[in-house]
C-alpha cells in the first residue's frame, strides 16, 4: 500500500512536467464554451431537453477526455527510460498500472464531475436524483476511458498512434454495438450489448443500475488486465535483453 501511494504521488508531482495540464485545460475550455452555446442556443426547451442535451455531452466528453489524459502515462515512461527505474525499485506492474489508471479517472472524474454539477444544477436545474446517478455513472465511465488510454499507451510508443488505438477502440464498441442490430439472431442480440450509450441511458434517467456500472467497470477491468499484462511482456523482454 505504501508504494502504490508513493507511485500516486509521483503522477502528481509529474504531472506539470508534461503535456496533459494545458491541453487539459485548453480542451475543457472548448468544452464549456460548447455547453455555453447549447445552452444559449435552445433557451425555450424544457429542463428535461436541456438536462439529456448536457448529460450525452458530458458522456462522450468523459470518453475522450478520460482516454485523453491518460495515454501519455506509459510512453513518457518509455520515453525517458523510467520504466526500467521502476522495475529496478521491485515495484509489480499491477501496482504501476493501476496507480495510474486510478489516478487519471480521478483526476478526468473529478474535473468533469464538478463542471457537469455546475451546469446541471445552478443553470438547467436537473433534479439531483438524476445529477447525483450520472456523476457516480461518470466514475466508472472514466475508469473504462482511462483502462483504455494506460492500454494504448503500453502497446505503442507513440502519442498519435495510441490516440488513434484508442479512440478505434471506443467508437468500435459503441458503434459496434450499434450496428449489431442489423446482425441476424442470435449475434444480434449478443453484439447489442456493447452499446455502451444504450448501458449508460438508465443512469440519465437517475436509476443506478447495477448492470450498467457493471457494463463499465468489467470493460474497465478487461483493458487495466491487457495492460499490465503488456507491462509484464515488456518487462521480460528486458531482462532477456
Amino acid at each position: 500500500m505504501e508504494r502504490f501511494i508513493a507511485l500516486l504521488k509521483k503522477e502528481l508531482q509529474t504531472l506539470p512536467a508534461t503535456t496533459i495540464p494545458a491541453l487539459t485545460i485548453g480542451l475543457l475550455s472548448i468544452s464549456v464554451g460548447l455547453v455555453s452555446i447549447l445552452i444559449v442556443l435552445n433557451r425555450g426547451i424544457t429542463y428535461q431537453d436541456a438536462s439529456n442535451v448536457l448529460i450525452h455531452f458530458f458522456y462522450i466528453l468523459n470518453l475522450f477526455s478520460g482516454m485523453f489524459i491518460s495515454i501519455p502515462s506509459i510512453i513518457y515512461e518509455k520515453r525517458y527510460k523510467m520504466l526500467n527505474l521502476i522495475f529496478i525499485y521491485d515495484i509489480t506492474e499491477l501496482e504501476l498500472i493501476s496507480a495510474k489508471i486510478i489516478f487519471h479517472t480521478l483526476l478526468n472524474w473529478l474535473i468533469l464531475s464538478i463542471l457537469f454539477f455546475l451546469y446541471t444544477m445552478l443553470i438547467v436545474k436537473t433534479p439531483f436524483y438524476i445529477v447525483f446517478s450520472c456523476i457516480i455513472g461518470f466514475l466508472f465511465l472514466s475508469y473504462y476511458a482511462s483502462s483504455i488510454g494506460v492500454f494504448a499507451s503500453s502497446i505503442t510508443n507513440s502519442i498519435p498512434a495510441s490516440f488513434f488505438l484508442a479512440g478505434f477502440i471506443l467508437l468500435l464498441i459503441d458503434i459496434g454495438g450499434f450496428l449489431a442490430g442489423l446482425l441476424p439472431s442470435p449475434a444480434k442480440e449478443i453484439f447489442s450489448y456493447f452499446h455502451a450509450i444504450n448501458q449508460f441511458l438508465p443512469l440519465t434517467k437517475g436509476i443506478l443500475s447495477l448492470k450498467s456500472i457493471f457494463f463499465f467497470f468489467s470493460l474497465g477491468i478487461f483493458f487495466h488486465y491487457l495492460s499490465i499484462f503488456v507491462l509484464y511482456l515488456y518487462k521480460l523482454k528486458g531482462i532477456k535483453d
